[in-house]
């Protein structure tokens, strides 16, 4: 077995029944390997976490901080809206279900965001 097969990893497990989350869980846990396991239940959490870890990355490099971003996705969950503002997201958006409301958002974040808003000269 090469040396890169036994570094761990960090495993995000979507899976919305408990039983075989446990399961899966137990198994990877009995390698030999310690791999980090995060949990989520469905692919709207998959998404956000995702989502919360390049935003992360984006607000820890200091070549990539100043770039404003926002989170446009479908949760309206409290605990992602509070994640990405811990993580310094300048603003939190959640899409409109009627194209017309999406559009207009879109635009408005744009004009906000183009117009308005004055950024660090880079």
């Amino acid at each position: 077995m090469s040396e890169a097969a036994l570094v761990p990893i960090e495993i995000l497990l979507v899976e919305d029944d408990p039983g075989d989350a446990d399961l899966t869980v137990l198994t990877l846990q009995q390698s030999k390997l310690h791999n980090t396991i995060s949990l989520v239940n469905d692919g709207e959490q998959a998404m956000a976490r995702l989502r919360l870890e390049v935003l992360a990355e984006v607000k820890q490099d200091p070549l990539l901080q100043t770039i404003p971003v926002v989170v446009l996705t479908t949760s309206n969950r409290a605990e992602d809206i509070q994640g990405a503002y811990d993580l310094h997201a300048n603003a939190y958006v959640s899409k409109p279900v009627e194209l017309d409301h999406f559009l207009q958002a879109i635009r408005a974040l744009d004009e906000f965001f183009l117009a308005v808003v004055r950024r660090p000269e880079t």
